[in-house]
C-alpha cells in the first residue's frame, strides 16, 4: 500500500508537467484517453497478481496441517 502510494504521486506530477501524455485518445476528444488514474489502477492489478503468487510460497499454509488428522471429504466443508 506504501509503494501504490508513492507511485500514484509519481504517475501524478509526470502527468502534471506533461510528461506523461493521455494515451490512446478519442478522435472527437482529444483530452481523452488514459490518465495517471487509469494507469495506477491497471498497475495495481498487475502487482497485485505477483503478489498473490510470492504470498501463496512465502505465507505456506503446510505448517499448520495435521498430518495426523483424518481429511474428511471436500463437500463436507459447505453444509
Amino acid at each position: 500500500i506504501f509503494f501504490s502510494f508513492w507511485q500514484s504521486v509519481a504517475l501524478a506530477i509526470l502527468q502534471g508537467v506533461g510528461a506523461l501524455k493521455a494515451i490512446a485518445p478519442d478522435e472527437d476528444n482529444p483530452d481523452s484517453g488514459w490518465t495517471s488514474f487509469e494507469i495506477q489502477e491497471l498497475l495495481i492489478c498487475i502487482e497485485m497478481f505477483f503478489a498473490g503468487i510470492a504470498h501463496h510460497y512465502i505465507f505456506s499454509y503446510a505448517p499448520y496441517v495435521d498430518l495426523a488428522a483424518q481429511t474428511p471429504p471436500c463437500c463436507t466443508s459447505f453444509w
